[in-house]
């Protein structure tokens, strides 16, 4: 007599974070490859995860190769062996860094711990490769510019002039 065993395929969650906030982030693209060849291309969907099911047994390496704009790609790849039966469903985490940008916080000289709401700020780079641009503070007393490309301001590279008092 000849028996014959099925077992369950496998599969596998990819999970994208924001590395300090934890949040899950939706849209980042991922290659992956099963035994080193391509095997699909993924983006996660509104909770930051991609789900692959009934994968068959062998190596699976999954790549970072495109995030959103606020987010450095992690081309870090991670890899992970799938056997047929694995009951759980496996997964491979990945974390996002924010991308290096400028936060201008506008706060009274008077008291550093009150920040100034509805501050207009005149912003561009030294060699005009930005601006200029008027930004306004929120009720925080902040304007965040860190999606403004890196190479448009740097650190001493930039021009930050007060349009109030």
């Amino acid at each position: 007599m000849l028996t014959i065993t099925n077992e369950a395929l496998a599969s596998l969650r990819i999970i994208k974070y924001d590395r300090i906030s934890h949040t899950r982030l939706p849209n980042v693209t991922f290659k992956i490859y099963k035994d080193t060849v391509p095997f699909d291309t993924k983006s996660t969907d509104e909770n930051g995860e991609i789900n692959l099911y009934d994968l068959k047994p062998g190596t699976y390496w999954v790549e970072e190769v495109f995030s959103d704009d606020a987010h450095i790609t992690n081309s870090t790849p991670q890899q992970i062996r799938l056997e047929a039966g694995q009951a759980a469903t496996q997964e491979l985490v990945f974390f996002n860094d924010l991308k290096p940008g400028m936060w201008l916080v506008k706060v009274d000289s008077a008291d550093l711990s009150k920040p100034i709401a509805n501050a207009k700020f005149e912003i561009k780079a030294v060699d005009g490769s930005f601006g200029p641009k008027e930004f306004t503070t929120d009720q925080n007393g902040e304007i965040d510019l860190s999606k403004i490309r890196s190479q448009g301001l740097r650190g001493n590279g930039a021009v930050l002039s007060g349009l109030c008092d």
